[in-house]
């Protein structure tokens, strides 16, 4: 577990260059505390943790569903919270529409995930009420991933023509 919580972090983008700094092993990280601070921005900082099950981010600013287009790829996440930000306070059906993007969480704002929920988070995501709230957040993680994609293409190709200078 990594507590950063209370130390005005805007930011955690680049979290990704400085965990491996603070933790030995940071693909093990399971717990990491963000909570009480200032962030405004995610980005793909947190895609080094694959192995996170809890992930405290309540009290930060955080306005927008989009900036949590990564946290999809975290497979093993099973605790988050989100209270206290902006984008819990004003996105209407709020738990819903995280649970229809996270389906693997098993408590959301440190309450349970009812059953109930989860069906209401399916219906959401299949309605065009939900797949419109939704869609700021699935068309993120898309530009994501193909981005990624683009990248690991263009470092093949500088791959292959070193190979081919050699």
């Amino acid at each position: 577990a990594l507590r950063l919580d209370n130390n005005r972090l805007t930011t955690i983008a680049h979290l990704g260059d400085v965990l491996p700094r603070l933790v030995l092993h940071v693909e093990r990280l399971v717990a990491l505390d963000l909570a009480s601070n200032q962030i405004a921005t995610l980005g793909e900082g947190l895609l080094c943790t694959p192995n996170l099950a809890s992930l405290r981010l309540h009290d930060n600013q955080l306005v927008e569903l989009a900036e949590l287009r990564a946290l999809p790829e975290l497979q093993a996440l099973r605790s988050l919270t989100l209270h206290g930000n902006p984008l819990a306070e004003a996105l209407p059906k709020y738990r819903h529409a995280v649970l229809g993007a996270l389906p693997q969480l098993r408590t959301l704002d440190t309450s349970t995930v009812t059953d109930g929920e989860r069906k209401a988070a399916d219906a959401l995501a299949s309605s065009a009420s939900g797949r419109k709230a939704l869609k700021p957040l699935v068309l993120a993680h898309r530009a994501m991933l193909a981005a990624h994609a683009a990248a690991a293409e263009e470092a093949a190709a500088k791959e292959a023509a070193s190979f081919r200078r050699a």
